[in-house]
């Protein structure tokens, strides 16, 4: 998961520039979860 967050954060960077404001809420939205979903995994499940 750590190796493929630095994939993910130009990528999501480049999405937000979105001309449509339900997508770039959405995007935020689904942003917010996966780093609530990494942060969650870092503490709870063994490494």
């Amino acid at each position: 998961m750590i190796t493929v967050l630095p994939f993910m954060l130009p990528h999501g960077l480049q999405s937000f520039k979105t001309k449509r404001a339900d997508l770039h809420v959405w995007r935020a939205v689904m942003g917010v979860a996966a780093i609530a979903l990494y942060v969650f995994s870092l503490i709870y499940l063994p490494l």
